[in-house]
């Protein structure tokens, strides 16, 4: 079981459930937010950005990822850091292929800021990001093509579905050819680039080049062209899609935390979302400030008032004694 105590109006969330195994936890905030994490004996307390990731010990469930207020500038930018989170619940090498671009590539910048124009030093750090470039981006190629096989499935339901490009040479590079032959382009393009490079300050080719666009699937409308709610609903119907594509892979689905998740959605994508949610084989825990609004719920779902240090159930929905705490 998961208790969740949701402090509003706090700047800190505490988690606890102690006895469970160690699990990565991403967190997709508005803004840089100080939090507080408690599990069994271990804390974890600082400031979170958008796609922060950590590896929490003993207290928490695995495959739980946190989704906090979404932010309109994440829908429409949708950056490839956040969707790296969400490709390392089915790719966890994929954190260290970035982590290894990411270090050579500092490596190199450091070179060529210094002058250090030394050929075999350059060149053993350009074959280490081409190598690790490629691997990223092909993992992020095909998280969004199983993200795009799944929301093209209709597992959203009747919630306005997204569809995911990924707008990257390197990805391009993939779908034409092998990708040996992508790294070797790369590699011999890092080598050309150096003066250009040196003069920037960075490296105009690589995989944190990347860009990622989000189309209304049905419309074909670019996020950033779309309302506040129909952005809101892109970005939620990925995540759905996320648990849904999880729990085919790994045979057990996510536990998801949505936050406010029906701000901005009017009456009808709120219904489509509930049911979408109850058709899910995930657990799922929301949170809001408006009891009203998580009624057509009242069936299926448990409620919780937090308030006063504790919880305490709230009327009209399925009891939920073993989660109030005393």
């Amino acid at each position: 079981d998961l208790v969740v105590e949701v402090h509003r109006n706090a700047a800190a969330r505490d988690f606890a459930a102690p006895g469970m195994t160690h699990h990565m936890l991403t967190v997709a905030v508005a803004a840089a937010t100080d939090m507080l994490f408690t599990c069994g004996d271990a804390t974890y307390e600082g400031a979170f950005r958008s796609g922060d990731l950590i590896m929490l010990p003993a207290g928490m469930p695995s495959r739980c990822c946190w989704h906090g207020v979404f932010d309109d500038a994440l829908i429409v930018y949708f950056a490839p850091r956040f969707l790296d989170r969400l490709a390392m619940a089915l790719e966890p090498h994929l954190a260290r292929e970035v982590t290894a671009y990411e270090s050579a590539m500092a490596g190199r910048n450091r070179l060529l800021a210094e002058g250090r124009r030394d050929p075999s030093w350059l060149a053993a750090l350009e074959d280490s990001m081409a190598r690790h470039a490629v691997a990223a981006v092909a993992a992020r190629r095909a998280l969004v093509a199983r993200l795009n096989a799944t929301l093209g499935a209709g597992v959203v339901g009747g919630f306005p579905a997204a569809r995911l490009l990924l707008e990257c040479p390197i990805a391009a590079a993939l779908d034409a050819g092998p990708a040996l032959a992508a790294e070797d382009a790369l590699r011999g393009a890092l080598a050309a680039d150096r003066g250009r490079d040196a003069a920037a300050g960075s490296a105009a080719r690589g995989a944190h080049r990347s860009d990622f666009r989000m189309l209304h699937h049905e419309t074909g409308l670019p996020a950033d062209l779309c309302s506040t709610g129909e952005r809101k609903a892109l970005l939620v119907s990925t995540l759905l899609a996320h648990a849904a594509l999880v729990g085919a892979v790994r045979g057990a689905a996510p536990v998801l935390l949505l936050d406010e998740v029906a701000v901005h959605l009017d009456e009808g994508r709120r219904a489509a979302l509930f049911a979408a949610l109850v058709a899910l084989p995930s657990q799922v825990i929301l949170t809001g400030t408006d009891l009203d609004t998580f009624a057509p719920l009242r069936d299926v779902a448990s409620a919780l008032l937090a308030g006063g240090g504790s919880l305490r159930a709230a009327p009209g929905f399925v009891p939920a004694d073993a989660f109030v705490t005393p």
